[in-house]
């Protein structure tokens, strides 16, 4: 019994590496966390008084990509968008280098392959049919003070959206020498910079 049990203890016995006790906790904390969330009811979600003629989006940089997505995909139940220093539906196409590039900096997009991707995500019904996207009214912002997303990225936008998608009721506010940020008359840096906590006066 010794001769069996000995062996067993001296390994049991030695000190587990540093990184094998944080594993197993982790794993132990997270399979603690995960059985009390099973246990709890989801909670009811709220009723609230929308029209939901005039739902919108809206967005500064990362945002507003996404607003352009959440408004090309849901069209049904968006009516409009507000986009500032943003870029065109799938720019990125899901490639990290052409996110930091192309939708950033050169404008280089493939626009007639976005409305072939668009078309085909509207054949499967991946997304709603864009036909709803031609009563949709959109505002675009892109300071010419902007280097972080240059203009010419919201110019193909501009054209996608007029072009490729039919929207007629724009406003383009392209003209104007602010920075990165959200644009107000009352408030925030001067017009022209990009910094915390980019609202711009």
């Amino acid at each position: 019994r010794e001769s069996l049990l000995g062996p067993l203890i001296m390994r049991v016995a030695q000190p587990l590496p540093a990184a094998s006790i944080l594993v197993a906790i982790s794993v132990f904390s997270f399979v603690q966390a995960k059985t009390r969330l099973d246990d709890q009811a989801a909670p009811k979600l709220k009723s609230y008084n929308v029209d939901t003629s005039s739902i919108t989006v809206s967005g500064i940089s990362a945002g507003a990509f996404f607003a352009v997505q959440m408004q090309i995909a849901f069209s049904s139940t968006i009516k409009g968008a507000a986009i500032v220093a943003g870029g065109p539906y799938y720019c990125a196409e899901g490639q990290m280098a052409t996110a930091l590039t192309s939708c950033m900096f050169t404008g280089i997009i493939d626009i007639n392959g976005i409305e072939r991707y668009i078309k085909a995500e509207e054949k499967a019904q991946t997304i709603d049919d864009t036909a709803n996207l031609s009563n949709h009214k959109v505002l675009m912002w892109s300071g010419t003070n902007d280097y972080t997303v240059s203009q010419i990225v919201m110019k193909n936008l501009a054209y996608m959206y007029q072009t490729t998608l039919g929207i007629n009721d724009t406003s383009i506010y392209f003209n104007y020498s602010s920075g990165h940020a959200w644009i107000t008359d009352y408030y925030g840096n001067s017009c022209g910079v990009s910094a915390s906590p980019y609202i711009n006066n």
